[in-house]
């Protein structure tokens, strides 16, 4: 069995900023305002490691962070 593997993803789908704006709505229900360029850098960092990034200095809880994900899932997959 043979196949073929091929990462679109950056390279004919440019995807980057239904990201940022999945990220934009999530993080917005909790007050929570970022630019293009606070999440352009965060190309390719895990959805959790970028949500314990844009909320730096609060006190949440893993659970909570793990919500923000979730949240920001949903909203970039209803797009």
């Amino acid at each position: 069995m043979r196949g073929i593997l091929f990462d679109f993803d950056g390279t004919l789908a440019d995807t980057m900023y239904g990201h940022y704006l999945a990220w934009r709505t999530a993080l917005g229900e909790y007050g929570i305002s970022i630019d293009t360029c606070d999440y352009y850098p965060l190309e390719g960092a895990g959805m959790n490691d970028i949500a314990r990034t844009f909320i730096r200095g609060r006190p949440w809880k893993e659970s909570e962070i793990d919500e923000l994900a979730q949240k920001k899932r949903k909203y970039y997959v209803e797009g």
